[in-house]
């Protein structure tokens, strides 16, 4: 079966700013992950919280991981042995995932009804197109299996093209559910179990699996900061009071 590229097509909200758009996250490896400037051509190795180039290819070696995030604080988590371009050339970056796995949190829209525009589309060369408003979702893309899109969280629109998503006429995928593309068309969706397909994925991808895990960990405490904060105070009983309820 012939490899075909995935097109993760991302619609922020923001203007885009060369050197800014993304940034290096987060990094699980103990081998150097490798950014080429598309359009110098130079190649470094990736360090923590650097700004990436407005168009840029990242490879990954085998058992490594890293995280890129994106100015709408959307963030891509790349798995091993991957290799994925970007581009912020306009107001809608084009990620191209050409092998490997992907696991990609994406920000919310202003609003999450089905009529409102989606966040980004992904779209295979063989026409398999995905919309997304804000959901949390897995890519892999292999040259000898089929594509797979897992819906973890939100909803994922599915159609073969993107004037049909944006018409309101692609295939929801919801939580919990999968789809494949082998080619030339999609197969039937599936309903999986989140608990296994991550536990999978933690035998698959390790290193992906534990910069997940610290993200999750990372929003639970700011979670729980922010019911703190929003929490009401205790009215404080008058001294008297306390006095008289002691005796």
């Amino acid at each position: 079966m012939k490899s075909f590229n995935l097109l993760i097509l991302l619609s922020l909200s923001s203007p885009v700013h060369a050197q800014t758009e993304s940034v290096i996250e987060s990094i699980d490896s103990n081998q150097p992950i490798t950014i080429t400037n598309l359009d110098t051509r130079e190649s470094h190795s990736a360090v923590t919280d650097e700004s990436l180039p407005t168009r840029f290819q990242i490879k990954t070696p085998t058992d490594s991981s890293v995280r890129i995030k994106m100015s709408d604080e959307s963030e891509v988590t790349v798995g091993s042995e991957s290799q994925l371009t970007f581009d912020h050339t306009d107001s809608k970056p084009l990620v191209n995932l050409e092998q490997g796995e992907v696991h990609a949190n994406i920000a919310h829209a202003d609003t999450t009804t089905l009529q409102a525009p989606h966040k980004f589309f992904l779209q295979t060369q063989k026409n398999a197109t995905f919309g997304v408003r804000g959901t949390e979702l897995h890519l892999s893309s292999s040259a000898t299996q089929p594509t797979e899109m897992h819906t973890l969280s939100g909803v994922v629109d599915a159609s073969d093209n993107v004037e049909n998503l944006k018409k309101g006429k692609g295939q929801p995928i919801e939580a919990n559910h999968s789809i494949s593309h082998n080619g030339k068309s999609f197969d039937g969706v599936k309903k999986f179990d989140r608990a296994q397909f991550l536990q999978k994925l933690k035998q698959r991808q390790p290193r992906m699996h534990s910069l997940q895990a610290k993200r999750s960990r990372k929003f639970q405490h700011l979670k729980q900061q922010r019911m703190k904060r929003n929490r009401p105070a205790r009215a404080h009983r008058p001294m008297e009071h306390q006095r008289r309820k002691r005796r």
